[in-house]
């Protein structure tokens, strides 16, 4: 069922002592209060109690709150909100506030929090403009029972970020984008801290487990045809038996991101070729003669980290380079899954992964599922369509099989040499930075104002009905 729109309103700060001026039209015709009335005032989770009274201002789209009340709410004055009222604890709530948690870089000014500082900032920016208070903070010491946490805002006036107390917000959006810093105990606790509280809502809390996401994925048997063969590389064993069935395997890190620890491995009549990446993002080519020696290379490579091998495929190529395509995936203003963009990418010279980080670049999505729809004589518009349709049921069944609620999934997929459709990898915190030669767009993009329209839902303040 769709929820009502809620407008938006904007906040301003006056010097009298614990009121709120409410517009008349939602105090007498919404909300059956009388001026004069004592009533609790909500933000994410403090609340304090103030006096609202009909508002002598002719714009009907601000809400007057006195200073000190703004000050035990924790949020700053010029702000944009959506408010709603709960008659049974005669509250009004003031939101959605939504944290984004991230990892600040030292001695930067200009880029405070990294390659992604600029869509945090593209993330403030989607909130002004649908009446949210957004904001990013650091993992931090909180002690048990508290309202507030540090954070910052981007004030596009004055272009820099500015530090100061917000209140815990209703969702927690997670950025932190290192599996190694998401590791480090100050970053464990904060997150440890904040999913423990009641009511609040947090989504993309963790990278995800490519044999755990295998496993939940295949447990659907109209996925299981489209999802490589996936096996956990316990020995040797377990690689040769793969390399008999399709003569070319991916040995995969089940934890990391960005193509690291990858490796590629062929057989051959003279011995087994293959390439791999390092920890350091660095790509060889090797040969080795025999089965013993490519034990001692595998072991090498793993080192008793969690590894699965993964069914090789003979995929659609460009110039004679490896292409696939990453699916962006969101939930919008009503909770439901929706296909936002995609984009396609094609690997580098030499490489077997299409990785940016690893020199990979764009290429047409058009062109390959054009050229896909000759092989299986499939219309691009069919070909198109299956693949929006097969990534929101995967999205569905891992979220339904995992219980756990995910705003957000980018979904790696290829294209073979006969134009079918493979599922590759599952992301939980897909990439969308700003790069350095792009500006911070006027209008925020669809893939981040979904996520505050995602917010607003969950946390009761549905940003708009139908959703984008």
């Amino acid at each position: 069922m769709k929820q009502s729109k809620l407008p938006i309103y904007q906040l301003q700060e006056i010097e009298s002592e614990d009121l709120i001026f409410v517009p008349s039209n939602i105090l007498v015709k919404q909300w059956g209060l009388k001026s004069a009335q004592a009533i609790d005032i909500k933000s994410g989770t403090c609340i304090c109690t103030a006096q609202a009274r009909l508002s002598d201002a002719s714009n009907e789209r601000i809400i007057k709150v006195s200073k000190r009340v703004l000050k035990q709410l924790s949020i700053p004055a010029d702000q944009s909100v959506r408010v709603h009222f709960d008659k049974s604890l005669n509250q009004i709530s003031i939101g959605p506030i939504i944290g984004l948690y991230a990892i600040k870089v030292q001695n930067s000014s200009s880029k405070p929090f990294g390659e992604i500082t600029g869509f945090l900032q593209e993330l403030q920016l989607a909130g002004l403009n649908k009446g949210a208070v957004v904001y990013v903070f650091c993992p931090q010491k909180l002690e048990a029972g508290a309202k507030t946490l540090v954070g910052y805002s981007y004030r596009f006036k004055i272009r820099r970020w500015v530090k100061r107390r917000f209140p815990i917000p209703d969702v927690v959006y997670d950025r932190v984008l290192s599996r190694k810093m998401e590791r480090k105990s100050d970053v464990k606790s904060t997150r440890k801290f904040l999913t423990q509280l009641p009511g609040l809502h947090y989504f993309n809390r963790g990278y995800l487990d490519k044999w755990e996401v295998y496993k939940h994925l295949v447990k659907d048997y109209s996925l299981r045809p489209l999802i490589p063969e996936t096996r956990l590389c316990t020995d040797i064993t377990d690689v040769v038996h793969m390399l008999d069935r399709y003569h070319q395997v991916y040995i995969k890190p089940a934890n990391s991101s960005h193509g690291l620890g990858i490796c590629w491995v062929s057989k051959g009549r003279g011995g087994y070729y293959g390439h791999f990446i390092n920890w350091h993002g660095e790509e060889r080519a090797w040969y080795v003669k025999n089965t013993s020696e490519l034990a001692a290379l595998i072991s090498r490579i793993t080192r008793r980290r969690k590894y699965i091998v993964q069914q090789g495929l003979k995929l659609a190529y460009k110039n004679k380079k490896p292409t696939d395509i990453r699916v962006l995936m969101q939930k919008n203003s009503e909770g439901l899954w929706r296909f936002t963009t995609f984009i396609a990418r094609v690997a580098a010279d030499g490489s077997r992964v299409s990785n940016f980080e690893h020199g990979g670049s764009l290429t047409s999505v058009y062109r390959l599922l054009k050229n896909s729809s000759k092989a299986n004589k499939i219309s691009y518009r069919m070909q198109r369509a299956f693949l929006i349709t097969f990534a929101k049921n995967v999205c569905k069944q891992l979220e339904n099989s995992m219980q756990v609620d995910f705003a957000e999934l980018g979904l790696d997929m290829a294209l073979d040499v006969q134009g079918r459709l493979w599922l590759i990898e599952v992301n939980s915190r897909p990439a969308r930075d700003l790069s350095d030669h792009q500006r911070l767009p006027q209008n925020a993009r669809l893939s981040v104002r979904r996520v505050i329209d995602y917010a607003g839902w969950l946390s009761g303040f549905t940003a708009k009905p139908g959703g984008e």
